[in-house]
């Protein structure tokens, strides 16, 4: 709100009977707050700190101001008598600062000044950066709130172009403008000339692994989990990116649709207090009910959105054939430096049994994981198979086959299950994909987003995402 200094630091003695500290501070800035519009200005002078007389405790002879009206306390959580008045007596409750002490202010100092304005001009300086083409550097900055200019009023970063202030209904510039592919990539080549070398980690003894399959333009790899759902990713050579309507033309013309406002990028509301996600989004297509952002009509997408579909479903038919699943509904999601997505499901029920995501632009890193209740096993045992991947599922799978054949009980089958879910101290494994730019993992069976959860990782670059699936409603 303002730049502040300390004045003073005092100890006091908590419901718990110990020692809790409370401050005093002063506003380095004499005039009046500017968040005071309607209060008279202050003083010419207050009381300089001399005014307010110190005392000594008369048993641990440390002085102290007199801070509260009724009685002066002994502060020193060392003497025997802290928290006491002066003649000994236990504090009064229901303690109102003194008058004295709270006008009191120490000394201004003439020379000295806050190091930094709480109103920077960010506006004019990302836009300098901006026009220098070095603004890829300033995108943290470009993603905070700023403080409206007119009414001085805080506003979030909620659209990925410009800053709105929803007090004075004013849009300030600028958006990132045009990104080049190089500066969000640490490697010297944006592309691999050859079938990328990347290296994916997954628990080996839980899922099967099928790859590296070669391509003439990619490299493809799958992992089979659960109820034989499957994950396949593909890694683009610098031809596919470099083809027409490829990667690199997506990128260029997403990032455009994007500043330009075209593709509706925000940062949703995900609780109640009016927290937002940590990316930018927009939903093309069938609703999405657990989004406080509406979707926008697939016809009335703009064309990279169209094209990044199209180039999704040519290679999921390639990879999968019948298996893939044409989607209804895509969602568009843009990241910025220090952006990320946490754990989550995309929905269960109302989702086909296809979901795939194509990534351009810096590189991340995609997590897959059980969620913790099917990890721990909390499912009915009786009527369902263990889940791949789960605590000791191998064990439990065994158990479940001797319970079929007879050999163990009921009463011995259901008490096992329960105790193994309950072990602790084991981190959930993950399989966790490299994604470079134009890489597309696909991800079939419904038992994907029943069980499982996914979170992307990445570090200071930009990104763009498409994510298309089918959902069903009713």
């Amino acid at each position: 709100m303002d730049h502040f200094r300390i004045s003073h630091i005092w100890a006091e003695k908590s419901v718990r009977g110990k020692a809790s500290y409370k401050a005093r501070f002063d506003r380095i800035a004499p005039c009046k707050a500017w968040w005071t519009p309607n209060q008279p200005e202050p003083p010419l002078h207050r009381y300089p700190s001399a005014a307010v007389v110190e005392m000594p405790c008369t048993f641990c002879n440390t002085l102290a101001p007199q801070i509260y009206a009724k009685s002066w306390l002994c502060t020193n959580p060392s003497c025997a008598f802290f928290w006491h008045t002066i003649d000994g007596s236990e504090a009064p409750e229901d303690l109102v600062f003194d008058r004295k002490y709270l006008k009191q202010r120490l000394p201004d100092i003439p020379w000295f000044r806050p190091g930094f304005d709480l109103v920077p001009d960010l506006m004019s300086n990302l836009l300098t950066l901006r026009e220098t083409g070095q603004i890829t550097a300033a995108l943290r900055s470009l993603w905070r709130g700023i403080v409206c200019p007119q009414c001085r009023k805080c506003n979030p970063r909620v659209y990925w172009n410009v800053w709105t202030c929803d007090n004075c209904d004013i849009d300030y510039p600028p958006d990132p403008g045009y990104i080049e592919l190089q500066s969000v990539i640490t490697r010297t080549t944006v592309s691999f000339i050859g079938h990328p070398m990347i290296s994916p980690e997954w628990p080996k003894a839980d899922f099967a692994y099928h790859g590296p399959f070669f391509r003439q333009h990619y490299r493809v790899e799958r992992w089979i989990l659960h109820e034989n759902s499957s994950i396949t990713l593909i890694s683009p050579t610098a031809t596919f990116n470099e083809e027409t309507n490829g990667p690199n033309a997506l990128w260029d013309e997403m990032l455009a649709s994007a500043n330009l406002g075209n593709l509706g990028l925000r940062r949703g509301i995900i609780r109640q207090d009016g927290l937002r996600t940590s990316h930018f989004f927009n939903h093309f297509g069938a609703e999405y009910d657990t989004s406080d952002v509406s979707s926008t009509p697939l016809d009335e997408a703009p064309l990279c959105v169209t094209q990044s579909i199209e180039l999704l479903n040519q290679a999921g038919q390639a990879e999968l054939g019948h298996l893939y699943e044409w989607p209804n509904q895509v969602s568009v999601n843009g990241f910025w430096s220090d952006m990320g997505l946490a754990w989550h499901t995309d929905g269960e029920g109302e989702i086909g049994s296809t979901i795939s995501t194509l990534s351009l632009g810096g590189d991340a890193t995609m997590h897959i994981r059980l969620q913790m209740s099917y990890y721990h096993n909390h499912i009915d045992m009786m009527n369902a198979d263990p889940i791949m991947g789960a605590l000791d599922w191998r064990n439990l799978t065994d158990l479940k086959r001797r319970w079929e054949a007879g050999e163990i009980s009921d009463e011995e089958y259901a008490i096992n299950p329960d105790t193994l879910a309950r072990m602790k101290g084991k981190l959930r494994p993950e399989i966790s994909l490299p994604l470079i730019h134009g890489s597309i993992v696909i991800m079939t069976g419904k038992a994907l987003s029943k069980y499982y959860e996914v979170c992307m990782s990445h570090r200071w670059c930009s990104r763009l995402t498409t994510l298309a699936l089918h959902r069903s409603h009713g």
